[in-house]
């Protein structure tokens, strides 16, 4: 397999003020190989969401060099960043990140929408998505009246919208209860199996079984488990 993900001595800092200086990530580096499955862990603060902000493309490190799928990050314009994320990356929060009163078909066409894609396309592979993800029913129901493994399957559906070859994850079982985190981790491990590449950071340890990899944070740093 060939690597889709390489980072080397990255570096980045926070500033909640002027004489105060928090490093979050402190020389790490991390090679990806292409439909692979990683977990990463750490405690709150130690550099986790950080780090998913960098690989896709929502943040920028101080100092570094990140290449995603033979492109070099820290060459491209806001503009450019975010016609990767919109084609290379679905993102999967603990939060959802969806619209409470709009639709599951709504929230799931939104990244097609700032897209160069057919939006009738979209809608027929919005459908196709949520009979994928085992929600048919939903396409027409409010955020609002879901519970929260059915919001999270329809944010898993809105980040395979544009068919991107990375999932990050940013603990995606935090909200859900034991029975309903079995199925999501289900449904991550069958993306995988169709060449999904997945990083997903969390606490919770049920996620090695599925992994290809389970990686530790810790002080900015990574160390395979």
């Amino acid at each position: 397999m060939t690597n889709i993900i390489e980072i080397k001595n990255i570096e980045k800092s926070y500033y909640p003020s002027r004489s105060v200086r928090v490093p979050a990530l402190t020389g790490l580096s991390l090679c990806v190989r292409e439909g692979e499955m990683i977990a990463i862990y750490g405690v709150s603060g130690s550099g986790k969401s950080t780090l998913l902000h960098i690989l896709g493309g929502l943040d920028r490190p101080d100092s570094g060099e990140y290449i995603l799928d033979g492109e070099v990050m820290g060459e491209k314009n806001d503009s450019q960043l975010a016609r990767v994320r919109n084609e290379k990356i679905g993102f999967v929060l603990q939060d959802f990140g969806l619209i409470a009163n709009r639709t599951a078909q709504d929230n799931v066409i939104v990244p097609v929408i700032f897209s160069k894609k057919s939006l009738r396309e979209g809608y027929k592979r919005c459908k196709n998505l949520l009979d994928k993800l085992g929600i048919p029913e939903l396409e027409r129901r409010k955020v609002s009246q879901m519970s929260g493994g059915q919001k999270q399957r329809v944010a898993i559906a809105r980040a395979l919208m544009n068919e991107p070859k990375i999932l990050l994850a940013d603990e995606p079982s935090g909200a859900l209860d034991s029975t309903t985190k079995e199925e999501i981790y289900a449904m991550f491990d069958m993306l995988r199996k169709e060449g999904k590449t997945i990083i997903i950071a969390t606490h919770d340890h049920a996620i090695a079984q599925i992994a290809d990899r389970v990686l530790q944070m810790k002080d900015g740093q990574l160390s395979e488990c």
